[in-house]
């Protein structure tokens, strides 16, 4: 089963601050995003896989 992660959670599991996170979203940098309605969420593979390949820009979904 796939795991969603909250910014929260993104944030403890990576080792940044939350308002990093959100700052990662508007330059269009970090992990691959979705929302769930007005919810930021992201999933564990997606996030491994850009720690894996030294990180850079995303792509939002929805």
């Amino acid at each position: 089963m796939r795991r969603m992660m909250s910014p929260d959670e993104l944030a403890e599991y990576v080792g940044v601050a939350k308002q990093t996170l959100a700052n990662w979203r508007v330059m269009k940098v970090g992990p691959t995003l979705f929302k769930i309605g007005r919810l930021v969420r992201y999933w564990e593979a997606d996030v491994d896989q850009w720690l894996a390949s030294g990180g850079g820009a995303t792509s939002e979904s929805e």
